[in-house]
């Protein structure tokens, strides 16, 4: 499923965003039947005609793991700020990843869910911390309650698919986040 997104978020790259990132990320039938076609980036994802959509989520957006709060939320998103893939309008790959396509992420799964046609991507600042990642695979106490994740998965820019277990250090997580970093990079 990620996969899926990620191959996606590689062609949303040329094209970038119009109001909503997710609106322009899929590559399923139902997704090009249901939203592309009704969907109208000129608008903002909440204008009165947008906002209609958000009961018709593409299953490629739902969780296989871990239950968002909403049916018409996603944990699927990407990272904006300086140096991801998501800087600016304009870049290209591979041309603009010089830290390679199998180094860069371009779909995360966050920590929080959101809804899916809503411009609410993570914001990556070198200088503050990251947010919380994974929400679709949390661990469950004895009590069935949820817990801390054990982990989470990235799509890259070469379509590539990582697990990140939770003790994968800060730095290689930055590293990846980033396109044009130069870090070396040790880890999944």
């Amino acid at each position: 499923r990620i996969l899926r997104v990620g191959l996606r978020a590689m062609l949303y790259t040329c094209a970038r965003r119009a109001k909503s990132a997710r609106a322009n990320v899929g590559i399923s039938q139902e997704f090009v039947n249901v939203t592309l076609r009704k969907f109208r980036a000129e608008q903002y994802w909440d204008s009165p005609h947008n906002i209609q959509l958000l009961d018709q989520m593409p299953r490629l957006f739902g969780s296989p793991g871990q239950k968002p709060p909403a049916a018409n939320m996603t944990f699927y998103r990407v990272f904006v700020g300086p140096g991801t893939a998501f800087e600016r309008d304009g870049i290209k790959i591979p041309i603009d990843f010089p830290d390679g396509c199998a180094n860069t992420i371009l779909v995360v799964e966050a920590g929080d869910a959101v809804l899916w046609t809503k411009l609410d991507e993570i914001t990556y600042a070198p200088n503050h911390p990251l947010p919380e990642l994974g929400g679709m695979f949390l661990t469950h106490n004895w009590l069935g309650r949820p817990g801390p994740s054990r982990g989470f998965t990235a799509a890259f820019a070469d379509a590539s698919i990582r697990w990140f277990p939770r003790s994968t250090p800060e730095a290689t997580i930055r590293a990846y986040i980033t396109r044009n970093g130069g870090e070396k990079i040790e880890g999944p």
